[in-house]
Parts: C-alpha cells; sequence; structure tokens
C-alpha cells in the first residue's frame, strides 16, 4: 500500500508546483498595483524586474512536467530573492519588497535538505547585511521622495496587498503540509491495522528486535499475539526489552544474551530455542528466527518471528 506522498520528494515537487501556481496567481494584481505607481513617482527599474518575475513564475509553472526539480527549485529562490533586493535597493528599508526575504529562507528548508538549505538561508542573511552595510556607508542612494510616497495610497495598496501575498503563499505551504501529515498518518494507520489482521492469522509473534551501541534493547513492533505466547503485552517491550528477558528461563538467559551479540558482531541469522515462564501457562519452549541489520548510530535490528516451539523442545538452547 502507498501513501498519497510516496516520498519526501514527490511531496517537495507537489509544493513548489502549488508555490509557482500561487506566486503568480497573486503577483498579478501586485504588479498591476505596483505599475500604478509610476503615474506619481515615474518609471522604477523595479517594476520591469517585477513584470518578468511574474513571466518566468508563469513559464515555470507551465513548464513544470519538462523543467526538472532542481532547475524550477532554484529558479523560484532567485526570482524571490532578485524581488526583494531589487525592492530594497531602489526604495531602501520602506520597500514592502523585504517581507518576501523570510518567505525565501522557508522555502529553502522545504525546497531543499541540508546543508544546501543552509547555504541558501546564508547567502540570504548576507545579501540584507550587505545591502544594509551599503545603505549606512552611502554607496547606494534610494530613489523615492519619501514625503510623496508615505502619504500617496498606491504605496499602501501595494504593502497590503504584498503583505496578503506573503500570509496567503505561507497558509498555503502549511495547510498543504498539514494535509500531507494527516494523509499520511491515515494511510500509517490503515496499513496497521492492514498489517495486524495479517499477523493475527500468522501462527506465533513476528517482531523486530533492536539492540542499541549502549547495550539496550526494545522490540520497536511485535504482534498481539505476544502475550498469548510469552506473557508480555508488546507495549511493554516498546522502549525497553527487559519485560522479556524476565520471563525468559534463567538457566537460558545468558545463552540467548551470547547468541544476541555474537548475531550482532557477525551479523548472522540468530536462532534459538528456549524456555519462557508464561504467568498463565507455565514454562513453555519457544522457537526463535531473526534476520539482522546494520543502522544507524551503531544499533542492530533484527526481523524475526517466534514460535510455540513445545513439540520440538530438547532441554537445550540451540547453539
Amino acid at each position: 500500500m502507498k501513501t498519497k506522498y510516496e516520498d519526501i520528494a514527490d511531496l517537495r515537487n507537489q509544493l513548489l508546483n502549488a508555490t509557482l501556481l500561487v506566486s503568480g496567481v497573486v503577483g498579478i494584481p501586485s504588479v498591476g498595483i505596483s505599475l500604478s505607481r509610476a503615474m506619481f513617482m515615474g518609471w522604477k527599474p523595479v517594476m520591469a524586474v517585477q513584470m518578468l518575475a511574474i513571466i518566468t513564475l508563469w513559464l515555470l509553472w507551465l513548464g513544470r512536467k519538462r523543467i526538472s526539480y532542481v532547475a524550477r527549485a532554484i529558479s523560484l529562490l532567485v526570482i524571490f530573492w532578485i524581488v526583494t533586493y531589487s525592492g530594497l535597493y531602489q526604495f531602501g528599508l520602506i520597500a514592502s519588497s523585504k517581507l518576501f526575504a523570510p518567505l525565501n529562507t522557508l522555502l529553502c528548508v522545504f525546497l531543499f535538505d541540508f546543508p544546501i538549505a543552509g547555504w541558501l538561508i546564508a547567502i540570504n542573511i548576507l545579501s540584507m547585511a550587505l545591502l544594509g552595510f551599503a545603505a549606512t556607508q552611502h554607496w547606494v542612494s534610494f530613489d523615492v521622495d519619501y514625503q510623496v510616497y508615505a502619504y500617496n495610497p498606491l504605496p499602501w495598496a501595494n504593502v497590503v496587498w504584498n503583505l496578503f501575498s506573503f500570509n496567503s503563499i505561507i497558509a498555503f505551504l502549511s495547510w498543504q503540509m498539514l494535509k500531507s501529515l494527516k494523509s499520511n498518518e491515515e494511510q500509517a494507520r490503515a496499513n496497521a491495522d492492514y498489517l495486524q489482521k495479517i499477523t493475527a492469522n500468522v501462527p506465533g509473534v513476528i517482531y523486530q528486535y533492536l539492540l542499541r551501541a549502549d547495550g539496550s534493547s526494545c522490540l520497536p513492533y511485535a504482534s498481539r499475539k505476544l502475550y498469548d505466547l510469552m506473557g508480555v503485552e508488546p507495549e511493554q517491550v516498546l522502549d525497553d526489552a527487559e519485560p522479556l528477558f524476565a520471563v525468559t528461563h534463567s538457566d537460558d538467559l545468558p545463552t540467548i544474551k551470547h547468541l544476541i551479540v555474537k548475531s550482532a558482531q557477525q551479523c548472522e541469522v540468530f536462532r534459538a530455542e528456549f524456555r519462557v515462564q508464561h504467568p498463565e501457562h507455565g514454562c513453555r519452549w519457544i522457537s526463535c528466527h531473526a534476520t539482522p541489520e546494520r543502522i544507524e548510530n551503531g544499533a542492530t535490528l533484527w526481523h524475526g518471528f517466534f514460535t510455540d516451539a513445545e513439540n520440538l523442545g530438547n532441554g537445550a538452547v540451540a547453539k
């Protein structure tokens, strides 16, 4: 069974395409309002930049099936970067385009893994710092009459719309993320129910055994029949396997632990027969078979099963 988003790459592609579309839609009125400012403040280069940005956003969205993910993602970040800093370079801190600087950072995290996302965020922060330093040194001059700009309704309309656009994109990205998480959670529950129905009809217990690097262990998964077979609930060993060792026969426990360590060191199949003291059924022979694999942080994870070996018991732990 597959989830709606098979992996993080598919989810990121969905978010990227949605951001391109929403940005293109909300950007059209923004460009219109921005161009209308030319009536009282004259034509500014940043206005041409905004027009080219909207055209590029739509071209990227229309070509989403032909243009690679990396090319679209980098192009989107470059567009937001240019729009942000061209506005700041033209008008200074009163530029409403500064609202898109944090959006650029958010998109870096959504669209790329670290360290790439970290480097892109650093470029964004460094750009703002360099522009600020250049302004304090009077290396740049801002082409705006503040008295005219501040009291005209069009700049205010532009600020309000850009704020609406910024919030719309953030809200849409958040909604998409929550929607995907909810979908995956529902699918995970369905998969768990599906697995439970299968394991309920399997003789014995299907389980995973995790041996951590510090020597502690647990059973991240065990089917519901664990209690019927060995007298321990799956929830009891979810974080610590000691309740399972507690019901293991004291004569067999040292050998079992030795075989576990040997299996982990040599990464070989674990096979054993041992006794447990079931709280309701008394002494019972258990057969165990599990295959190990190395995982992160020096831990080892076994996938295996327990079965009732009462008829196979020979009075000794298998070597």
